[in-house]
C-alpha cells in the first residue's frame, strides 16, 4: 500500500487506514501526545511527543504493509526537455547525450569520464578542481565524484507535498538547478545561469517509488522496517504542526528522499507534473 502525502486531509485519511483506526481517533491521539509533551504556552518537547507516538504505534495492529511511497521532485527543466517525464542522475546527465549536456556545450562546457568520475572542461581546457576550502570547489568536487567518499550524483525529492512550496530549497531552486548556478559562478560566466533560467520552466514532478529502493537522506542505514517507522513518525510530526496551529507553518522538517548514485527514475514511475511560478512560493 501507499500513504497519500499530497495534502493534510489525504495524509490523515491514508494514515488512519494504514493504522486501522478512525480519523477522529488519530487526531485525538495526536492531541493527547501533544498534551503530554507540552511545556508552556506553545512550546513542546517533541522528544516526549515522539516517545508517546512510538508507544502508540507499537500497540496497533497494522492493516497492510507500506511498499510504495510518493516522491516529490523539484526541478527547473530546459524547455526542450519538459516532455521528458523521467529523471536521470547527474553523472548520466553530464556524460550522456541530454538536454543539459547539449545546453552546456553551447557555453563551451563539457565533461569527460576519468577515474570513474566526470572531469570538467571549459573552452577546450580541463579545469582543475584542486581540493580547497572554497565553497564552489568543494561543492563541485562532491557533485562530480572527485572524493570517493562524497559522491553525490543522486536523484532526490521530498516525502511530503502539503507545504513543499514553503521550503527554502523550493525558493532557491526557482532560479535554476544548484549545479548550474554554482558552475556558472565558479567559471565566472554568469550568462550560463541566466541563459538556463530564460529557457527553462520550474516543476514539481510526483513519482511513485518502491519503498525498498529509497533512502532517507539523514538516516541512510535504516533497514526496511526502520524506514517505515521513521516515515510514519515524521507524518505524525507533520500533522502535529497543524494541530498546534503554528503561526507560520513551514516545511523545515520535510524528509529528503534519494536514490543510489547510479539510479535513474523511469517515466513509468511518473504520476503528476505541476508547473510552479514565483507567486506560488512562500518565504518568510
Amino acid at each position: 500500500m501507499i500513504i497519500d502525502t499530497r495534502t493534510k486531509k489525504n495524509m490523515e485519511s491514508s494514515l488512519s487506514d494504514y493504522l486501522g483506526i478512525k480519523i477522529n481517533d488519530l487526531c485525538q491521539y495526536i492531541n493527547y501526545a501533544l498534551c503530554k509533551s507540552r511545556m508552556y504556552d506553545t512550546c513542546y518537547n517533541m522528544d516526549i511527543f515522539d516517545e508517546e507516538i512510538a508507544r502508540f504505534y507499537s500497540e496497533l495492529k497494522l492493516s497492510g504493509t507500506i511498499d510504495e511511497i510518493y516522491v516529490y521532485h523539484l526541478t527547473r527543466r530546459l524547455n526542450s526537455s519538459i516532455d521528458d517525464l523521467s529523471s536521470d542522475n547527474l553523472k548520466s546527465l553530464l556524460l550522456d547525450e541530454s538536454a543539459i549536456s547539449s545546453f552546456l556545450r553551447k557555453h563551451e562546457v563539457s565533461f569527460k569520464l576519468s577515474e570513474d568520475h566526470p572531469l570538467l572542461f571549459y573552452k577546450g581546457k580541463e579545469v582543475k578542481l584542486t581540493n580547497t576550502m572554497e565553497t564552489n570547489v568543494r561543492y563541485l568536487r562532491s557533485r562530480l565524484g572527485y572524493n570517493s567518499t562524497e559522491k553525490d550524483y543522486c536523484f532526490n525529492g521530498f516525502a511530503f507535498r502539503d507545504l513543499l512550496l514553503k521550503n527554502s530549497y523550493a525558493s532557491e531552486l526557482y532560479y535554476g538547478p544548484e549545479f548550474i548556478v554554482r558552475l556558472s559562478d565558479f567559471l565566472n560566466d554568469t550568462y550560463i545561469a541566466k541563459d538556463y533560467f530564460d529557457n527553462s520552466s520550474y516543476f514539481c514532478l510526483t513519482y511513485i517509488m518502491k519503498f525498498e529502493d529509497i533512502v532517507f537522506d539523514s538516516n541512510e542505514l535504516f533497514n526496511y522496517n526502520e524506514k517505515i517507522k521513521y516515515f510514519v513518525m515524521q507524518m505524525f510530526n507533520r500533522l502535529s504542526e497543524y494541530t498546534r496551529g503554528s503561526r507560520h507553518l513551514d516545511d523545515f522538517q520535510n524528509p529528503i528522499i534519494r536514490l543510489s548514485d547510479t539510479a535513474s527514475v523511469s517515466a513509468n514511475n511518473f504520476v503528476d507534473k505541476e508547473e510552479i511560478n514565483r507567486d506560488m512560493l512562500v518565504t518568510y
